[in-house]
């Protein structure tokens, strides 16, 4: 039998830096690791001896490796003196550090790590001597006096270390020797896994505990197999690899572990033959080596190997070797999976060491992840904010996996992308919404909701049906302020009411807001489910097939889950729904857990809808209270489900049934999405339906009994078949518009042929535009965005960009620490994300429009809002880019000056435009301002006044008086005449009347545009400054003035 022996190993190790460092066992030089413990050294080396000398009996040599020495440290110092003909240096003297020690012989053996020099000598005097030379020979050999960088690389290390390591292996005697020699032996362990690699630096924190109690199982006289139960992401391997880091230094010794999988082993195993010898010839290797055999999923080995005839898997093929310790297996599982093994195998677990592994507290998860994050990425800077906000969000919404694992995953494929520059909690939301779909604004604490948007997404969507897009609006209001209980679905919804009200439009538009795609919709029929047996479909049935409804959730947790016609399923059902609305989770046949606290529950039921029914003459004209209605279908909701159930749902949403003035709006709906059809779309067709024909439709289907449903079979038999008919007349080329009206005996369809120059010529509904004029607007619009684009403003404002930027690589966290910094990073990265949407969004709107002009697409009135909305969302943009790189264009001093008693009448018009107004922009808003303003009383006498403008203060200005007011204001423009009832503008001739307030605030809008885009597009424009040595008189400052100062109003 092999018996035990200790072997010392010496090891040096250089220290560079506090990060660098390079150990080399003392006797063989020629081995260096970098970074790595002397420890992890030690043992690797014993692994080769092993390999290379004690299979073949060569213990002299292994012991030649392995001296038992006692060190002494010291130093010396060399003399080299400089040559006498050209020579490249002065004379130096280095200094070295070395090692010696006693040898039985009595003399000495000597050792200069730096330089993997030896020397050997009868005297410790000699033997400086020798290494002396020995050192002048070696710079001689590789000419280090030649340059000085290679002399510096003998001298850069900062400290200098030996470690002793005893450490325990196996030497085999003469017979075991002669059967080694005598069979030639396969190796299987190499085949069927791969030995973990040792880790360098600590990757597992918090689990001190876990770590003492594996070492202690896996050591010792009696050790045993150890088997790690926890959620995905707790921590099992990660606990793994560390025992296997500290395990040479812990009582493990050279023992190697090999890491594989089932599937590996399986595939490795049957390749000649059946598994069970393959495993036999790997269980009694590991036994030999003393190894131990590291798989990562103990339920996948009872799932491999059984077969028809051999029900043996290969988890209990090594129960026997388990059980008699001749083997360790260190191995892991989730809590569903340790049930289901328990049952399938009673007693098998109890030959394993189990540790249990839960998620670390909270409190101290965010360091956890922090220390985790450094040793992989030791570069970048993790701020706080950005570990706490992705643990607060995968906390409340993707509770799938456990933590922290789940968080690092996250992060570290963040770090990747952020190019060694610091994280940020801005990036780490984007991301998680990317992730999920979800909206940021409902996700982000930081950012608002606006409850009316809200409001508007739902009602455009849905009709007819305010009282229930209220309810779901508070419901997302209490999701964004985290007021919702935690642990369970984001929501869970029963909504109540007759056939075809909207209830499974509302949830495809809940689907479509939650996490962006209405087909993120996993929609289960519950007549499906009527039976006991069908039931067990959405689990998996009791041959562990896969599960209709867990498996869904477990591909896509962020989605909408809709049970239609809940009322027609079999109450099983409601003992798995119990779970998954109360607890947010379910466990399929196969003992795997679906998480739906990510998920939105939605059941449907038509029970008690009868009251919604029920009709007096005409349609639906019997007004019920939504108060008694709502109380209608909560008692009989109560009557039909069981208390439990019901006491678990977040909300019954009581749907109504649908009136005429609900379903003009619906069939208006319907209607543009048959004309958004492609067999409308691709061919040069026009459809424009006259109101008379909505009103028709919806009276024509209006029925409480069918809904919306009886408006689909009304618009095919009415429109669609009519209109195919009528389109397939002519020829696919053929360009026309087709007109539906109301006729005596139903709808008319009336036809007319464009030519090419009809087309172009054609006015679009709702707009003076023709469709040459509406390509050739969107042309010049999108022209003047690229202008802006490249103009002097936005140049200035990718300066500021680019200092930004530097700043945030270079500052890292400190850069967030300035609120002033991070607001004016985030305002700039908006701008410049939104100009290049706009600039996107322009150019897809001048295709459109042009394949319209020239036919190829149909004409649409959609194709004009979504330039004049364009139009619309720049402005907003340019005046938020003016006031980012111009801020001062907001400052004005807009001063007034008259006679007293009638210089009221202008102060209040100003005064009202700054009611009406933001005032961004002031000064561009009044810069045309300055002149003469002349107000005529009911005598017909006029007064003038003189405006000036400038975005410096004036209170040095002096009024003139006398015969210079007269030349002052005469030297000025006439601007503006103003009486009661309208005004005249004197430079454009514009004459207005009692509406003349209106028609000077759009005069000063159209002037603030036209002047704003000559200021970003890089025009020359002079806004008049009036300064004190051209205006100030000699004259005291009068009292018949007023300014109104808009320094404090913001841009």
């Amino acid at each position: 039998m092999a018996n035990l022996f200790s072997l010392p190993i010496w090891t040096v190790n250089l220290a560079f830096s506090e990060d660098i460092s390079l150990v080399s066992p003392l006797l063989i030089p020629e081995t260096i690791t970098a970074n790595e413990s002397s420890a992890t050294l030690a043992q690797t080396l014993i692994k080769r001896l092993e390999e290379n000398n004690i299979k073949l009996g060569e213990y002299l040599e292994m012991l030649r490796h392995a001296p038992t020495l006692s060190l002494v440290s010291s130093q010396l110092t060399v003399f080299l003196k400089a040559p006498r003909k050209n020579p490249s240096y002065p004379d130096l003297e280095v200094g070295f550090d070395y090692f010696y020690t006693s040898l039985p012989n009595q003399h000495y053996l000597g050792f200069i790590p730096v330089l993997g020099i030896e020397g050997y000598a009868e005297t410790p005097e000699e033997l400086v001597t020798v290494l002396q030379q020995a050192v002048e020979l070696e710079f001689s050999r590789k000419k280090r006096l030649t340059d000085v960088r290679h002399l510096i690389t003998t001298q850069w290390y900062e400290e200098i270390e030996t470690e002793k390591h005893v450490i325990e292996t196996r030497f085999h005697n003469l017979s075991e020797l002669a059967n080694l020699h005598d069979r030639k032996e396969r190796e299987w362990l190499p085949e069927i896994a791969q030995s973990l690699k040792r880790l360098g630096q600590r990757r597992c924190f918090g689990r001190d505990n876990e770590l003492e109690q594996m070492l202690r199982a896996l050591t010792g006289k009696y050790s045993r197999s150890v088997l790690l139960v926890g959620r995905a992401g707790v921590g099992k391997t990660a606990l793994v690899q560390e025992v296997y880091r500290v395990g040479a230094e812990r009582g493990l010794g050279s023992v190697t572990f090999w890491e594989t999988t089932a599937a590996r082993m399986l595939q490795k195993l049957t390749v000649e033959s059946g598994w069970e010898e393959s495993l036999g010839h790997v269980l009694e290797e590991l036994s030999q080596r003393g190894d131990i055999l590291y798989v990562r999923n103990l339920a996948q080995l009872f799932e491999v190997g059984a077969y028809v005839g051999n029900p043996i898997s290969m988890a209990e093929f090594m129960r026997e070797y388990l059980a008699l310790g001749s083997v360790r297996l260190v191995t892991e599982c989730t809590d569903e999976e340790f049930a289901t093994i328990e049952t399938r195998a009673p007693g098998y677990t109890g030959l394993f060491q189990v540790l249990r592994l839960e998620p670390p507290a909270v409190v101290q998860q965010p360091d956890i992840v922090r220390r985790r994050l450094h040793v992989s990425h030791p570069k970048q800077l993790i701020p706080k904010p950005a570990i706490e906000e992705t643990l607060r969000l995968q906390h409340r919404y993707a509770l799938y996996s456990g933590f922290p694992g789940k968080t690092v995953h996250f992060l570290e494929s963040l770090l990747n992308q952020e190019n060694n520059t610091a994280l940020t909690r801005e990036a780490v939301v984007t991301r998680f919404c990317e992730e999920s779909g979800m909206p940021r604004f409902l996700v982000d604490s930081r950012t608002t909701l606006n409850l009316d948007d809200l409001r508007q997404f739902f009602q455009s969507r849905l009709f007819g049906q305010d009282a229930v897009i209220d309810i779901v609006v508070n419901l997302l209001a209490s999701v964004k302020t985290r007021l919702t209980r935690p642990g369970k679905p984001i929501a869970s919804l029963l909504f109540v009411g007759p056939t075809g009200v909207g209830k499974t439009e509302l949830a495809k538009a809940l689907a479509e807001f939650m996490f962006g795609d209405s087909k993120r919709l996993i929609r289960f029929d519950m007549s499906e489910f009527s039976d006991e047996i069908a039931v067990l479909r959405l689990t998996g049935d009791v041959s562990g097939g896969q599960g209709l409804l867990t498996d869904k959730v477990r591909q896509q947790p962020f989605s909408v889950v809709l049970f239609d016609e809940l009322e027609k399923a079999h109450f099983a059902f409601y003992d798995l729904l119990l779970q998954v609305i109360g607890e947010g989770r379910l466990t399929d046949a196969r003992g795997q857990v679906a998480d739906f606290c990510s998920s939105v529950i939605i059941m449907t039921s038509n029970i008690g809808a009868g009251v919604s029914r029920q009709r007096s003459p005409g349609f639906h004209e019997r007004d019920k209270s939504l108060t008694a209605l709502h109380q209608h279908y909560l008692h009989t909701v109560q009557q039909f489900f069981r208390p439990e159930l019901f006491n678990r749902l977040d909300q019954v949403i009581p749907f109504n049934a649908l009136s005429l003035n609900v379903l003009r709006p619906i069939v208006r709906r319907e209607l543009d999405k048959i004309i958004a059809r492609d067999g409308l779309r691709t061919r040069e067709v026009s459809l424009q339906i006259e109101d008379a024909v909505i009103d028709y439709l919806a009276n024509l289907s209006g029925d409480s009994h069918y809904g919306a449903r009886q408006l689909q079979r009304c618009l095919h038999e009415q429109v669609v078949i009519p209109l195919v008919s009528t389109v397939n007349r002519y020829p696919f080329s053929t360009s026309m518009k087709i007109t539906v009206s109301k006729g005596e005996n139903g709808l008319d369809f009336k036809t007319m042929i464009y030519t090419q120059k009809a087309r172009a010529d054609q006015t679009l509904v709702d707009t003076k535009w023709t469709l040459r004029e509406l390509s050739t607007e969107a042309t010049k619009t999108r022209r003047l965005a690229q202008v802006i684009n490249e103009g002097p403003t936005m140049n200035q404002l990718w300066s500021k960009w680019d200092i930004l930027e530097r700043d945030r690589r270079s500052m890292r966290e400190k850069f967030w620490q300035e609120p002033f910094t991070a607001h004016e990073y985030g305002v700039l990265h908006n701008l410049l994300e939104n100009a290049k949407t706009l600039l996107q969004r322009i150019e897809s709107i001048e295709i459109d429009c042009s394949l319209a002009f020239i036919g190829i697409n149909a004409p649409t009135d959609k194709l004009t809002t979504a330039l004049l909305n364009w139009q619309k969302a720049h402005e907003a943009w340019q005046v938020q880019l003016l006031d980012t790189v111009q801020p001062e264009t907001g400052l004005c001093m807009l001063s007034i000056y008259g006679a007293p008693e009638y210089i009221s009448h202008l102060v209040s018009i100003f005064n009202q435009l700054v009611k009406n107004n933001a005032w961004v922009g002031a000064v561009l808003y009044f810069a045309k301002e300055g002149g003469v303003h002349i107000w005529v009383d009911s005598e017909k006498e006029e007064h003038p006044y003189a405006v000036l403008i400038a975005q410096c203060t004036m209170n040095k200005f002096k009024t003139p008086q006398g015969v210079h007011r007269k030349k002052f204001l005469e030297a000025l423009d006439k601007k503006r005449q103003y009486w009661k009832n309208g005004f005249f503008e004197f430079a454009q001739k514009i004459h207005t009347g009692s509406n003349w307030q209106s028609v000077l605030e759009m005069q000063l809008d159209k002037n603030f545009k036209e002047r704003l885009r000559r200021v970003l597009c890089g025009e020359v424009i002079e806004i008049d400054q009036y300064l004190e040595d051209e205006l100030s008189l000699d004259d005291d400052l009068s009292l018949d003035d007023l300014s109104l100062d808009f320094d404090d109003v913001p841009f």
